[in-house]
């Protein structure tokens, strides 16, 4: 059955909308509201960025009212730049993924929930109150932007006994004498119309105009009872009170106005539509979509009607892709961790659904990026200054989720041969095996979920950590707090005594498991696990009673209850018995392994900091393979001589031996230590432990500056007593090598020794290939052989990134001799040609494409031959092979400004088509000039129909 709104959209459209002019673009109704507001002395304040400052949580921004919070505590430190200010108006970039307020899951199931929205907002700060705010709201509304009045309800606080606060009858006469109809203006009780900011602090009444869609009736019942034809529209906050400690309300010394009214749906009203999706915030990414996407246009449906859930894939893509470029480009990556996580968790989302539903070719979503950019440049220009670096995560991102599911794929497909489930359902024991890496790579829990709901295979998956009700229940059961200082101590690894207090089965808590249960988390009263935490990852290992062993998996704190996630291999467990906690074998090695590497991230931290000045650390990530370390830095560029000052600065600290000490203090006392390093988002406890690696040094010697000479952090990971036990750091890779935000990758210990190993039989195997050119006449061999090294510069052992830059750029100049040879020999001027006599043969023909077979050993030669000459029609090249075995090739050319569809789409439409694989060759465009793809030599006609096929439907496919 159709949804009421969605008819009302089909239908009603015309008849509801007839008052409205062309004139309000998004960009209008957003400066339209600032410049109002700023005749009546409102200071313009831009948008703070969507992540916390320090100490305001964990959660993206998601009110307007954030980074005013110390004007209504009344805390603003007196040399602040909010201090004198009384009137405020501005426009706030907002998220809401985690934490109280969370639309993920509502995002693309209807047409108004967004993951990001900007929220117009209006202040005072004691200084007007109720009859200003009110007045200013409606003249906007009724006035400038000629909403008609009987279009608008208001609502005002009713009123509450329990909280002994009477109903808000000033607010109601204010509304009577601006002319609002009675029977306009309903009392609402407390959920609805009292606001606070938490526990405890400033609350108050709140009024709401609300927007009804549909004209000519009195629909005053249906407001605040969840009816889609009306919306809240804009929300207006009086903070006169102050809720105390012991929950008793009182007077403020100072009244505020906080107001809040989401562009989004004001967009939506004064366009004329029903849906936010129908506005100009998002139609130009639609037509984006449409113009990459081989399935039907955007309509607009939602539930039953949305056939395929293409519409939803629509909504959820453009909204993910807004979310993601406003946070990337705030400074967020995306990160196993936090809000990194959040963000992968979103981006992945929306690779899910351009792929499996939308039939996006990879790369698609970047070019969305620059779409979102041009949308809200004039709002938050700090979006289009970043957008190139923006552009580089969504793609890095996207080949990261695709890598991870094909692999998850093949491990599924092992999986359902071994279990062969019936009725298309993994229990969660199988869930975790495949999760687990028991079928030959470790998937992650949402992929595996993508990937199961893809093939229609019911899965079951219960939650690793503990939720906010989850800890409400351990505290009313007066449930201890887990005690895992033993974390610390590396002789109680081996054999921990400890006592269960919690069993947690599918969302609750039970007192018995039994092994036919098999998968749960057990909380007990101490612990000597490292639940993840500061970018490293948990232990595992294993807990035993005298009825039971149980494996851990996993290890997830939660307000200092640790959790251990993971699967009885035999007997029994209950609340209440004593067991042993240890960490075994493999355990070992990988807490081993992480220590060594977090040792290893201060030490490149600091040596960052002397090698490149001004750096400041944004996040870590550390498990027993790799490192990686992000951080700002105001370089464009980091160089080889960079990278090696930087390694050198490292093995110094390495091969002197330093003591790795580590101090508990207060927090304060840290934070006013001159050079300690501390992540600057992170909210930190009362005492904090202080990591130095260097001499030993106590704090009055930090108090000093000598925290500036050494490196010393706050941290609450695990360490090594020495830097001599890290063996060695290799940097194997800087990625985002622009001006921002870079992430550095490196390995230690046994890794790292390998990796000199690695480079030190390249630069042999180099070497021989240098005297191999002098005495060797054979061209296709020189250049067959110089492209396998190639190739295992990129996919073959882990190398440091200094040798592979340098033997890259040593294999860039042979290139150019084998070139040379080649023209000497004639072989370019015959290929041009060739390539020649192809394009003509098209044009006579008028056909929109070239296409034919010629006589090629190595597609770079043609790829470098095409770059050479600008040609006006797409050219596809396969390879005349007189090897049957040998894979097909074909080079794909696109011209830069090619209308219907770049060398990236078509390359995977062919692909899709023969079952082959495309590559990138290197220094090219990645979204607009050449492929090279490989496939079965009995697919070339195949492959000449697809092409033929596209460059029909899209010459016809115009989004209307």
């Amino acid at each position: 059955m159709s949804h009421k709104l969605f008819q009302l959209h089909k239908l009603d459209a015309i008849r509801c909308f007839r008052f409205y002019s062309t004139q309000w673009s998004s960009n209008s109704i957003r400066t339209t509201f600032i410049e109002y507001f700023k005749k009546y002395d409102h200071e313009y304040v831009h948008s703070s960025s969507v992540l916390p400052r320090k100490g305001d949580g964990t959660y993206f921004v998601n009110a307007g009212m954030n980074q005013f919070k110390s004007k209504f505590l009344g805390t603003v430190q007196s040399d602040s730049y909010f201090y004198d200010m009384k009137r405020v108006v501005n426009s706030q970039k907002c998220i809401r993924v985690g934490g109280k307020h969370n639309d993920l899951d509502e995002v693309g199931q209807d047409f108004r929930h967004h993951t990001f929205f900007e929220m117009l907002g209006s202040w005072s700060f004691g200084d007007y109150f109720k009859e200003e705010a009110c007045f200013m709201a409606w003249d906007l509304l009724t006035n400038v932007y000629k909403i008609p009045p009987n279009r608008l309800y208001v609502t005002y606080f009713g009123g509450d006994a329990e909280m002994q606060i009477p109903p808000d009858l000033h607010c109601l006469e204010i509304w009577r004498n601006l002319g609002v109809p009675e029977d306009r203006i309903i009392p609402c009780g407390k959920i609805d119309n009292f606001w606070d900011m938490g526990e405890t602090g400033p609350c108050g009444p709140c009024t709401e105009i609300h927007y009804d869609f549909i004209p000519d009736r009195n629909a005053s019942h249906l407001v605040n009872v969840d009816d889609r034809t009306i919306i809240e529209l804009w929300n207006l906050v009086f903070m006169q009170y102050n809720r105390q400690k012991d929950q008793k309300i009182v007077p403020l010394p100072q009244n505020h106005v906080d107001t809040g009214m989401g562009l989004e749906r004001i967009t939506a009203v004064l366009q004329g539509v029903t849906s936010n999706y129908d506005t100009d915030l998002f139609v130009p990414i639609f037509k984006e979509i449409a113009s990459k996407s081989s399935t039907s246009l955007y309509n607009g449906t939602i539930g039953k009607d949305d056939i395929g859930g293409i519409d939803t894939a629509y909504r959820i893509v453009a909204d993910h892709l807004r979310m993601a470029t406003v946070a990337i480009s705030d400074g967020l990556i995306p990160d196993r961790k936090d809000l990194g996580s959040k963000l992968r968790n979103v981006i992945f989302r929306a690779v899910n659904q351009s792929s499996n539903v939308l039939n996006l070719p990879q790369g698609s979503l970047s070019s969305l990026v620059y779409v979102i950019g041009d949308i809200l440049e004039e709002g938050f220009p700090e979006i289009k200054k970043n957008i190139k670096q923006v552009a580089e995560v969504i793609d890095n991102t996207e080949e990261d989720y695709l890598k991870k599911k094909m692999i998850g794929q093949k491990c599924l497909h092992k999986a359902i041969q071994k279990f062969k489930p019936t009725e298309s359902k993994l229990t969660c024991k199988q869930m975790i095996d495949i999760h687990e890496g028991n079928f030959g790579f470790t998937v992650s829990s949402d992929i595996l979920h993508d990937i199961c709901q893809e093939f229609g295979i019911d899965c079951e998956w219960g939650k690793i950590k503990l939720q906010q009700n989850d800890i409400m229940k351990l505290k009313d059961q007066n449930v201890e707090l887990t005690d895992d200082s033993a974390k610390y101590d590396r002789t109680l690894i081996d054999k921990f005594s400890s006592s269960i207090v919690g069993i947690y089965k599918n969302e609750n808590f039970i007192d018995k498991i039994k092994a036919e249960d098999e998968v749960c988390g057990l909380i007990m009263d101490k612990s000597c696990f490292y639940a993840e935490s500061g970018g490293q990852v948990a232990d595992l290992g294993l807990i035993k009673s005298r009825k039971g062993t149980f494996k851990v998996l996993d290890v997830q704190k939660t307000h200092d209850y640790v959790l251990h996630y993971g699967k009885i291999i035999d007997g029994e467990f209950s609340v209440n018995d004593e067991v042993e906690c240890q960490l075994d074998f493999v355990g070992k090695d990988r807490r081993n392994s992480c220590s060594r590497a977090h040792t290893a991230t201060h030490i490149i931290n600091f040596a960052l900091n002397k090698a490149l000045g001004n750096v400041h650390q944004r996040g870590s990530y550390v498990d027993e393979d790799r490192l990686s370390f992000d951080f700002y830095c105001s370089k464009r560029k980091i160089r080889s001589e960079d990278l090696e000052e930087i390694e050198s600065i490292t093995n110094d600290i390495l091969s002197k031996g330093y003591n790795v000490k580590v101090l508990n203090v207060p927090f304060k006392e840290a934070f006013d230590m001159e050079g300690v390093r501390m992540l600057q988002d992170e909210d930190y406890p009362s005492t904090v432990r202080l990591v130095t690696v260097g001499k030993n040094i106590d704090c009055e010697e930090l108090k000093n500056g000598l925290a500036e000479e050494y490196s010393v952090e706050l941290c609450g990971g695990t360490h090594v007593e020495n830097t001599r036990q890290i063996d060695d750091i290799v940097i194997t890779n800087i990625e985002g090598q622009a001006q921002g935000l870079k992430r550095l990758i490196a390995v230690t210990g046994q890794a790292a020794s390998e990796a000199r190993i690695n480079a030190a039989s390249l630069l042999e195997r180099y070497s021989k290939l240098q005297k191999f050119v002098l005495i060797n006449k054979d061209v296709e061999a020189i250049e067959k052989e110089r492209s396998d090294v190639l190739k295992s510069l990129f996919h073959g052992p882990t190398l440091p990134k200094i040798t592979r830059d340098e033997v890259k750029k040593m294999l860039e100049e042979l290139q150019h001799t084998v070139i040379n040879k080649l023209k000497k020999e004639g072989r370019v001027t015959s290929f041009f040609k060739k390539i020649k006599d192809l394009v003509n043969a098209a044009n006579s023909s008028e056909k929109p494409f070239a296409a034919g077979e010629l006589e090629y050993r190595n597609a770079r030669d043609v790829v470098k031959i095409l770059a050479d000459k600008e040609y006006n029609k797409p050219i596809f090249i396969f390879s005349k092979s007189k090897r049957p075995n040998n894979p097909q090739q074909c080079v794909c050319y696109v011209p830069q400004h090619h209308k219907w569809f770049t060398a990236r789409e078509i390359s995977h439409e062919i692909c899709t088509a023969v079952k082959g694989e495309w590559r990138i060759p290197n220094k090219h465009d990645r979204r607009q000039l050449i492929f090279v793809l490989n496939f079965d030599t009995t697919c070339t006609d195949k492959a000449i129909e697809v092409v033929e096929e596209i460059c029909r439907n899209k010459g016809r496919n115009i989004y209307r």
